[in-house]
């Protein structure tokens, strides 16, 4: 996971298996009556495993050590996909991929949550990049799961006020 304004320091990474994982987001509607809703997320989780192993696995803590505040987006992807992302869409004027910045803060994304905009940043591999809202002024922080060999299970990442 990381925010587009950092593109390539790698966020925090954590080697998830090969293959196709669903990623299921929780979202409060940040908004202050009587404005529009602004669904931010604020929690992921994300299983590489079956439910009954993800079950016994060992829960551990972590941060990302950065002390770095989340702005209003980030997004989750691979190194192969951040990588081409970088190649394909950053804009060296704006410092961030602008149409990831538009996509998140867009009335139909902030409206509800789980309306994220999902690119293929390389189409040679399929290597996807899926941005979302998140809250302004956060540190990611989270839980990672596994096994008795070690094998990373699921990822549990939340943003954290500060």
């Amino acid at each position: 996971m990381d925010d587009p304004e950092v593109l390539g320091d790698g966020g925090f990474v954590y080697p998830a298996p090969p293959g196709t994982h669903p990623v299921y987001a929780m979202a409060d509607d940040q908004s202050e009556a009587p404005e529009p809703p602004e669904f931010r997320v604020d929690e992921l989780f994300l299983p590489f495993a079956p439910w009954e192993q993800v079950a016994q696995a060992h829960w551990q803590h972590f941060n990302d050590d950065t002390g770095r505040r989340s702005k209003t987006c980030a997004f989750l992807g691979t190194d192969r996909s951040e990588k081409a992302a970088v190649k394909r869409w950053y804009d060296s004027k704006s410092g961030t991929i602008p149409w990831m910045e538009e996509a998140v803060r867009s009335a139909d994304v902030l409206a509800g949550p789980g309306n994220y905009p999902d690119e293929i940043a390389d189409p040679a591999s399929g290597a996807n990049i899926l941005a979302f809202p998140v809250m302004e002024q956060a540190v990611a922080e989270g839980y990672t799961a596994r096994n008795d060999a070690g094998d990373l299970l699921a990822l549990v990442v939340g943003a954290d006020e500060v």
